[in-house]
């Protein structure tokens, strides 16, 4: 009620009033609560980190803020995969290389540096401007224990040129599933950021009929997610959900691995060397390599 010389409050008003006063003690004292909560860290500190990185630099850090703070628990997540902070649950990443775009905040915290060295003699026969240029390079490793070979002698699958395990894996146009021309070593090296990631090549020899036996080869690797499949087509009709397509329409890198015939697979180390080679149609032979390289 307001009157010209004072204003009072309706019964309505003081019971606004005296609910209002209530609720902001109830907020004050909850900003208390947290402001004194925050004077020492307590909980589960959530870190992921690259295996490398982690071990060496990341582990001492967090061993240490766990002695000076007993009362905060930190887990430390160790993957070169790539992790959904999100998703996971994690309070802090740290990663070692270039940031993707994301809605994520990001601090840098340090550099590195990444150097091609070779030997002087090497050195003077290389003329080397760009990462690309290595491929000149006719490095081999034929007595390498990776290298696994079950395609010798079967001239109506592989050309006896072919290039063979230990050998560097040979460059190739193809044509990538939204049209677009591209070649081989895009996929071979380092196409989705793993580093340590190895490529399957599965070759349809240019046969409709193919796919099938790419699906079950495909589901012997299922248990190593660093095996990345490409699959080389030349007639075959890719559905949705099967392994990435590049199209070999004119037959190049069927030509330049040496496949004819039958279809076939190869398996590339992370350097860009095979490292197997066998029929499509015996996938486990696929297997029973990946089982004795990485473990079952």
């Amino acid at each position: 009620m307001r009157t010209t010389r004072r204003v009072e409050p309706t019964e309505a008003g003081r019971r606004l009033h005296a609910s209002s006063v209530s609720v902001l003690r109830q907020v004050e004292d909850a900003i208390g609560e947290v402001t004194r909560s925050n004077t020492e860290p307590s909980g589960v500190l959530r870190v992921a980190a690259p295996h490398d990185d982690g071990t060496s630099r990341i582990a001492p850090l967090a061993a240490a803020f766990s002695g000076r703070h007993p009362a905060c628990q930190v887990e430390l997540i160790l993957a070169d995969t790539r992790i959904d902070p999100v998703a996971s649950q994690i309070d802090l990443s740290i990663r070692v290389g270039w940031l993707d775009d994301s809605s994520l905040h990001a601090r840098r915290i340090g550099g590195f540096r990444q150097c091609l060295v070779a030997t002087p003699e090497l050195a003077r026969t290389l003329a080397v401007a760009d990462p690309d240029d290595l491929a000149q390079l006719s490095v081999a490793y034929p007595d390498s224990p990776l290298n696994e070979n079950h395609l010798d002698g079967l001239r109506d699958v592989v050309h006896r040129r072919a290039p063979r395990p230990g050998e560097r894996a040979p460059d190739a146009a193809v044509i990538a599933q939204h049209g677009a021309c591209t070649t081989l070593f895009a996929h071979l090296y380092n196409p989705d950021g793993v580093t340590w990631g190895w490529t399957l090549l599965l070759f349809d020899a240019r046969r409709q009929d193919a796919l099938a036996a790419m699906r079950r080869a495909l589901a012997q690797v299922r248990d190593w997610e660093w095996v990345r499949p490409r699959s080389i087509l030349g007639k075959s009709v890719p559905e949705a959900g099967d392994a990435t397509a590049l199209f070999d329409l004119d037959g190049v890198a069927h030509g330049a691995y040496g496949i004819e015939g039958a279809p076939a697979l190869l398996l590339v180390r992370p350097g860009g060397h095979i490292a197997f080679r066998g029929p499509l149609d015996k996938p486990e032979l696929l297997r029973a390599y990946c089982s004795r390289v990485f473990g079952a």
